[in-house]
């Protein structure tokens, strides 16, 4: 995997239309400054970010669990495998310089929490809803919208 891949973390299942269009910036911002966009899943914000990602010809990378083969990945340039949730947060954590937060539920915060205990950034855009509302670590970096989230861990 490239060296310089950035994490999107937030909701798997469905995710508010403000948060689709923050993370398809996400993703777009950061294939235009050479990052590949990485995911643990394939759906709800991930997809918004590797379109964003794909509509300026970056690259994407999706590590799921070994029960996600048959998902259709059209927006995947690249596929990892995971025997199970902890290997596959695990893998991202590794393989992933740094990570951007839309939202999301437990497993994104269980991902924070490992980010930050790596010593890599997480910044979290306000107003995305679920993590970023609850009690963040000091270290998240909050930020106002995609490109500020962008620009704190790309410069």
């Amino acid at each position: 995997m490239n060296e310089k891949n950035i994490a999107v973390l937030g909701y798997a299942t469905s995710c508010s239309d403000s948060n689709k269009e923050r993370a398809f910036e996400v993703g777009r911002l950061l294939a235009l400054r050479g990052f590949t966009v990485c995911s643990g899943n394939i759906t709800g914000t991930f997809i918004h970010a590797f379109k964003g990602a794909k509509s300026v010809k970056g690259h994407t990378v999706a590590i799921l669990q070994n029960t996600q083969r048959t998902a259709d990945k059209p927006y995947c340039d690249e596929t990892l495998y995971a025997l199970d949730t902890n290997a596959k947060h695990q893998m991202i954590c590794d393989n992933c310089q740094a990570a951007i937060v839309i939202g999301g539920g437990d497993g994104t915060k269980k991902l924070i929490n490992m980010f930050i205990r790596l010593k890599k950034g997480v910044v979290a855009i306000k107003g995305s809803g679920g993590a970023v509302n609850s009690a963040l670590n000091d270290n998240v970096r909050l930020v106002d919208n995609p490109e500020m989230a962008v620009t704190v861990l790309t410069k």
